[in-house]
């Protein structure tokens, strides 16, 4: 159940070095500013700070949302810059809410890349 997870999975899976923001390093100060779960979707409203190529640090605000498929996990991550977000959040939220799942019964595809297996 996706309300059980420990919001670590998600910093360690999104925000880590090796995730999808860690390009010129691990994001710092990575907090959870909402967390909530309706009807089985779990929406994180998460401030954190990134690196840019040069070394400056910048403020970021994403919001993950999270659901289960039978033993899958999808997740869906919007992103703006801190200073935008204000004006961002709406739309950023509108797209976040578009994730939806649903179980087939059969098995996702698995296709080998860079020597490691992916679900598609």
């Amino acid at each position: 159940e996706v309300s059980k997870l420990p919001f670590e999975f998600f910093k360690k899976s999104i925000f880590s070095r090796g995730g999808k923001f860690g390009a010129y390093g691990a994001p710092e100060d990575v907090k959870a500013v909402e967390d909530k779960t309706e009807n089985g979707v779990r929406t994180l409203s998460v401030k954190w700070n990134t690196f840019t190529p040069g070394g400056s640090t910048l403020a970021k605000r994403s919001i993950v949302t999270a659901q289960t498929a039978g033993p899958d996990l999808y997740m869906l991550v919007v992103t703006s810059s801190a200073n935008r977000y204000k004006t961002a959040e709406p739309t950023l939220r509108q797209v976040a809410s578009s994730l939806g799942t649903a179980r087939d019964g059969r098995a996702a595809k698995e296709e080998e890349v860079g020597g490691l297996r992916k679900r598609m």
